[in-house]
């Protein structure tokens, strides 16, 4: 069985809705029904890059604990448009 939302909208809004939903051809349940599956799309991969982001950052950290570390120098000469854009901002 289909769930339903119930929500006040002031009166300005709920016009400029329901005119963007028509401009596109859309019904207003129409619109909000792709609204909330663009938000959970957006918050599905917003958690997903949380969570590979994370784990970047644990690698990271995991490496400079056993003492993988790269000097200054090192990480220039390996990646010199870095390091120019670094001096120039610097």
């Amino acid at each position: 069985m289909p769930g339903a939302f119930t929500f006040e909208v002031d009166e300005k809004r709920q016009e400029a809705f329901r005119d963007a939903a028509k401009t596109s051809g859309r019904t207003d349940a129409e619109a909000l029904r792709d609204l909330r599956w663009e938000f959970v799309e957006t918050a599905r991969e917003r958690a997903e890059h949380d969570a590979w982001f994370h784990e970047q950052v644990e690698t990271g950290r995991r490496a400079a604990d056993a003492g993988l570390l790269l000097r200054n120098d090192e990480i220039e000469r390996e990646f010199p448009p870095v390091a120019m854009w670094s001096k120039s901002v610097g």
